[in-house]
């Protein structure tokens, strides 16, 4: 199923003059869209060397402006985990438009440049900051590069992500941001409506035991063919 079909999560997102409550006046709020979240695409990664789990997931998310509403310089898209830590993530760290690369998986679980890997990331037409790694709390901003171009409505991430052992099933937090031209927000402060949401991760069995090279250990499901399936 493609993830626009089965989204994981839908984040309001908004501005909202939070000054209002000083006169004791509901804040005025101005919609600026949604960051839809895709179902996470989840395999096994080489188990790690201490004890516990380690999983690849590609996301991704996308912007849909509200009608009306002002393009954004840039959106932030993450989530708080319950439950895991992000080891790595990528993009990880974009400062102009950059061409497709691919990557694999190294011995210690982080990403890197590999022609032919496996996972797939960019063109990137923004730039990109992460935030979080080592910890359970992930976000990416994706900014515009250039004058009155908004940023891109749509980007794919990838994790690697460790679990404590048994832990099979965990809590994330969908959460987003948004800044419209600052001409458009003077007074008010960048909100959005979080989405609480259960993730199950997949059980290790015999067919993703730490058997072959890791670019097959990380994407060890088949098709129906038979064959390696292609994320």
């Amino acid at each position: 199923m493609n993830d626009q079909d089965a989204p994981l999560a839908e984040v309001e997102v908004f501005m909202e003059d939070t000054t209002s409550a000083w006169f004791g006046i509901t804040p005025i709020r101005m919609d600026l869209g949604v960051v839809r979240f895709g179902a996470w695409q989840i395999r096994h990664a080489p188990r790690p060397e201490r004890v516990g789990e380690a999983y690849v997931v590609r996301m991704t998310a996308g912007f849909r402006p509200a009608p009306f509403a002002p393009l954004p310089m840039w959106w932030e898209a993450g989530f708080d985990i319950d439950g895991a830590i992000v080891h790595d993530a990528l993009p990880r760290l974009v400062r102009s438009d950059e061409t497709a690369r691919r990557y694999d998986l190294t011995p210690d679980l982080t990403f890197a440049v590999s022609p032919g890997g496996p996972m797939p990331v960019g063109p990137v037409s923004a730039a990109v900051d992460v935030s979080g790694l080592g910890t359970s709390r992930l976000r990416w901003r994706y900014s515009s590069t250039r004058p009155n171009r908004p940023a891109p409505d749509r980007c794919t991430g990838w994790i690697v992500l460790l679990t404590s052992p048994g832990v099979h099933v965990i809590t994330v937090r969908a959460v987003a941001k948004c800044q419209p031209q600052p001409v458009d927000s003077k007074g008010f402060t960048a909100g959005s409506e979080a989405v609480r949401r259960t993730v199950t991760l997949p059980r290790r069995t015999a067919s993703t035991a730490d058997t072959h090279p890791i670019r097959s250990r990380v994407c060890p499901r088949n098709s129906a063919s038979g064959h390696p399936e292609a994320w």
